[in-house]
This record gives C-alpha cells, sequence and structure tokens, in this order.
C-alpha cells in the first residue's frame, strides 16, 4: 500500500488551487486533515481557502451576481458548516433571487452556528416577513434586539412587522427605538411618518417627513407622502424644491415616479390641470415600466376564473354543512369604488369588527387552481378553517367581521361555496371616476398594477364588469350593489337598506362613519376620517379635455 504522503499531496492541493479546481483542493486537504488532525500548514491553508472564498463570495454579491454567489457558495456548504459569515452571505443571495423557502433554511444555519447571532436573527425574520409568517417574523426581530439592544435594523424590521400587521402603536415604538440608536435613518422616519398618518395624527405625520427631507432631502417618497397631507398653493417651497428635483438626472426611475405623482397632485391643488395631468401621465408611464405590467395576463386570469367557477358548479353537487360561529361581511368591487367608506359605516356597528384589507383569501384561492382535486368538500374546508384561523389570530374570535380586499370579486364564487353564510356588498361607481381616481393613485410597489396607464384601465374595468355580470347570472340577488353616488347623495335611506341586507340589527353609529377611530390602511385613510361628501366622483371632469376622450370608452366597451 502506497505510504500517504503530506508533502506530496500539499503540492498537489497547491497545483489544484492554481488551476482553480476549489472544491478538489478543499477535498485533499481534508484527506490531510483527517489523518494528520494537527497538521499545521493543511489546516492554515484551508482556512486561508475558505476565507478567500468567502471574500470572493463577498464581492459577486456586491456586484449583484447574486446567481454565481449560490452556484459557487453550494459546493462549498460542507466546507463552511461553520461559518456564520457564509450562511450569511448565501441566504442574502437567496433573498436577491427571491428564493425566500432556500433563504430560510440557510439562516436557520446561522443560528445553528451561533445561537446568539444577532444578525443571524434579524436576517431570519426578514425571510419570515416577506413569506407573510408574521408571527414568527417578529419572534425573530424580538430575538435581535434582545440579544443586541443597540440593534438598530431589528428595531426597524420589527416595527415594519408590526405596521403590515396594522399594530401601529408597536410599530412607532419599534420604529423610535432604531431611530434613537441611528438618528440619521432616513427610512425609519419615513415609515414613521406613514404609520402617523394611518393613526389620523397628520401633523405628527407632516412633521415626521419634513425630517426626512432634512435628512435627505432627494427622498421622493418622503415628498409624496408631504404632496398628500397638504394642500399646495404656488408659492409652497416644497412645490418649488420638486421642480428643481425632477430636472435633475440623479433621481432613480422608481424614485422618479413619486416625485412625478407629488408633483401632479401639487399642480391639482392649484388648479394646474394642463401641467397635473401631464405629470400623472409621465408618472405612470415610468410606474407601469417599473411594474412590467400586461394586460394580457389579466385577460388570461379572468377566462380562467369562469372555467374555476364551472368546475366548482360541477364539484358541489351538495350544500355543505358548515360551523357557522363566525360570519364573514366582504366589501368589493373596483379599487376607489368606496370599499374604505363601506367598510367605515359597517363597521361602526357595534356588532362587527373591520378587518380591513386581508390578503389571506386570494392565497388561499390556489388551493383551488388544480385540474386534479381529489377531495373537493375537504378543499373547501381547508380554505374556510385557514381562513376564519387566520382572522381570529388577528381579531379574536367574532360574529361578525368585514373583509374589504376588492379584488376578492374575482372569487365569489368560492367565497359561496366556502362560506354560504358570508354576505357580499358590491361598491358600483361612475365608471369614469373611479378609473381617474385610480390613475391619479400611487400605490404601494406591486398593487393595483392596471392603474397606470388609461388604457389599461378601459380594459381591466371591462373584465371587471363582465365577471360581475357573470356572477349576478349565477347568484343574483346574493349579491347586494351598492351605488356609490347614491350613497353620498342619500347617506341615510342607503346606509339602512344595506344593513337591512346584511341581516344585523339596526345601529345609529353606521350613520356617522367618520366618527368610527377603526385604523384604515388604504388610499382613502383620509377622506374617510370625513363626513360623507358629494362631489367626488365628478373632480375627473376637470381632466376630461386633456384625456382625448380616453375614459369615454368605458361606456363603449362596458
Amino acid at each position: 500500500m502506497k505510504k500517504f504522503s503530506v508533502v506530496t499531496n500539499m503540492r498537489k492541493a497547491k497545483s489544484l488551487l492554481l488551476k482553480g479546481k476549489i472544491d478538489n483542493a478543499t477535498q485533499l486537504y481534508n484527506e490531510i486533515l483527517e489523518k494528520f488532525p494537527n497538521n499545521v500548514n493543511a489546516r492554515t491553508a484551508l482556512g486561508i481557502l475558505i476565507n478567500n472564498e468567502v471574500d470572493k463570495l463577498v464581492n459577486l454579491y456586491n456586484s449583484k451576481k447574486f446567481a454565481e454567489v449560490i452556484s459557487r457558495g453550494k459546493p462549498l456548504i460542507s466546507e463552511m458548516n461553520k461559518n456564520e459569515y457564509f450562511w450569511n452571505i448565501l441566504g442574502a443571495a437567496y433573498i436577491a433571487q427571491s428564493l425566500h423557502l432556500e433563504a430560510l433554511k440557510t439562516f436557520q444555519n446561522v443560528i445553528r452556528c451561533n445561537p446568539k447571532s444577532a444578525n443571524g436573527y434579524n436576517n431570519l425574520g426578514c425571510v419570515h416577513k416577506d413569506l407573510r409568517d408574521l408571527h414568527n417574523a417578529k419572534k425573530c426581530f424580538e430575538a435581535a434586539v434582545m440579544l443586541d439592544p443597540k440593534h438598530s435594523d431589528a428595531y426597524f424590521n420589527l416595527g415594519l412587522t408590526h405596521h403590515v400587521d396594522w399594530e401601529l402603536e408597536d410599530a412607532i415604538k419599534n420604529y423610535q427605538n432604531s431611530i434613537n440608536i441611528n438618528p440619521l435613518s432616513s427610512s425609519a422616519q419615513y415609515h414613521l411618518g406613514h404609520a402617523f398618518n394611518y393613526l389620523g395624527k397628520k401633523n405628527d405625520a407632516i412633521v415626521t417627513f419634513n425630517k426626512v427631507l432634512e435628512l435627505e432631502p432627494e427622498h421622493c417618497d418622503a415628498i409624496r407622502g408631504l404632496s398628500e397631507l397638504i394642500n399646495f398653493d404656488k408659492d409652497h417651497m416644497l412645490m418649488a424644491h420638486t421642480e428643481k428635483l425632477l430636472r435633475s438626472k440623479n433621481i432613480a426611475l422608481s424614485s422618479n415616479a413619486a416625485l412625478h405623482f407629488a408633483y401632479a397632485k401639487m399642480n391639482d391643488d392649484v388648479k394646474n390641470y394642463s401641467v397635473a395631468v401631464e405629470y400623472f401621465k409621465k408618472g405612470g408611464q415610468i410606474r407601469k415600466k417599473s411594474i412590467g405590467y400586461d394586460i394580457n395576463k389579466d385577460v388570461e386570469l379572468f377566462y380562467q376564473i369562469k372555467l374555476r367557477s364551472a368546475k366548482i358548479a360541477l364539484n358541489k353537487s351538495v350544500d355543505i354543512k358548515f360551523d357557522n360561529s363566525m360570519q364573514p361581511i366582504f366589501i368589493l368591487g373596483m379599487p376607489r369604488s368606496g370599499t374604505s367608506l363601506v367598510e367605515q359605516i359597517v363597521s361602526a356597528h357595534s356588532e362587527v369588527i373591520g378587518c380591513g384589507e386581508l390578503v389571506k383569501l386570494n392565497d388561499l384561492t390556489e388551493l383551488i387552481q388544480s385540474d386534479s382535486i381529489i377531495d373537493f368538500e375537504g378543499t373547501l374546508r381547508e380554505i374556510r378553517s385557514e381562513y376564519l384561523k387566520y382572522v381570529t389570530n388577528k381579531i379574536g374570535k367574532t360574529r361578525f367581521f368585514t373583509d374589504k380586499m376588492p379584488s376578492n370579486f374575482r372569487h365569489i364564487d368560492i367565497i359561496f361555496a366556502a362560506f354560504p353564510e358570508a354576505k357580499i356588498i358590491h361598491c358600483v361607481r361612475d365608471a369614469s371616476a373611479v378609473c381617474w381616481s385610480n390613475f391619479r393613485t400611487f400605490y404601494s410597489e406591486g398593487a393595483i398594477p392596471f392603474s397606470y396607464d388609461l388604457g389599461d384601465l378601459v380594459d381591466y374595468h371591462r373584465l371587471y364588469s363582465d365577471l360581475m355580470s357573470f356572477w349576478k347570472n349565477k347568484f343574483g340577488e346574493k349579491i347586494y350593489d351598492l351605488n356609490y353616488e347614491a350613497l353620498v347623495a342619500d347617506p341615510d335611506n342607503e346606509i339602512k337598506k344595506m344593513i337591512s341586507y346584511t341581516e344585523l340589527p339596526w345601529d345609529e353609529k353606521c350613520l356617522a362613519p367618520h366618527k368610527n377611530q377603526r385604523i384604515v390602511g388604504t388610499a382613502s385613510s383620509i377622506q374617510v376620517k370625513k363626513k360623507i361628501y358629494k362631489g367626488s366622483s365628478e373632480t375627473w371632469k376637470n381632466y376630461k379635455s386633456y384625456l382625448s376622450g380616453a375614459l369615454d370608452l368605458i361606456a363603449q366597451k362596458d
């Protein structure tokens, strides 16, 4: 048997490294250490190799070559098994590639390597948050700040998670903790301003957004936030500052869209409609390009929804008996059709809790998209169980609650199959008014992607109208149509008819939705805190002469 030579194999390993065969060299160093665990030369060489490889991964990551970080990092896993820094870099690359489940496992390895790693818990929390597992996200961020009370990022992320979960007082507390540690954090200040805004603390929000601009004068989202809170005159300093920034070439594309919408709103305030419409259009074009929206995908989606409905009707031959201790009231329709106002009215009732826009039902509809559902009744029971469990975890056990996610109009078949006791209030608003209201609204990234182009909006409204006609033919008066213009013209009568449909006992508080103290987390958060007022469906006419007849097509297409 040939004698194993340390010197010879060290030379081979070095030769392999020079040829770029990192895996083979690593394997050879490990063979040496397996036979001679105390060999200093082999251990030192392996350590240098590992550190060099980690440095290369860091450089690749900083160069945004995330796929290469993953491809080069995977073969090193066995050697880097106890290297906390390696796992963090690999996990960050997985996140950048939207491979969240892989990132989850990777950051769990950080904690395994070092149970006291505040950074590891912070990174793991970010993955849980991205996966909408807010409960575990909070636990991770809380562990991070427990291990490192000066971890400003962990406090900020904990604030964000409470914010997403509409626990705004907790969000504010954690944003402020982050700012106390890092007073120069414009991100924490910006989100603090939004939290104040949603709580109805307008002055605090304005002060906070102005602090953001003191730290970062080109913070376009803070400018847009202020634009929604201030009624401008033509001499306002922020208007001139915004105009100057628009001429700058240093603003990122995504931020530029926010800046255009802000400047459009300012010009709307001073009734300079020709300029306002120009910047709404330019901002929309930038936003649409950034999102990459294609109306044809929604055309296919709505076609598939009708096919799904036929499948549900075919499988659901008999009514399924459910426990009906909780009764949802779904408020749906086009975005900006009055769903926020209607939820304020209904949730003013002493027996109803308003839950806002819940994403859960949309997530659960994926369970019924499969062409081969073996246990149809079991699938419906799972949708119902998971949805009600989600609501219970959010608000506790309650008899009546509202879900005002507008896009749930796409899932009315599933609603009546899984929640036969549910009430559905469909908000209907003048088509031109609702399309214009969407077009001039700057939504969060990815939300309402069809809203940034008037042609897309008209086409999407046609798809929506056609689908609602389809549902009305199937379900008839089980769906209650509430006309927004009729509601604001005669609120007392329309509200009483709507509450009668829900079969709730009458409650006078429903006539004063502006006194409802619940948090409204939508683009309508400011309007719904006012008394019901007329005229909002007429404001689009200020722009009619500048739209080249774009909204006139709705009547022809619907």
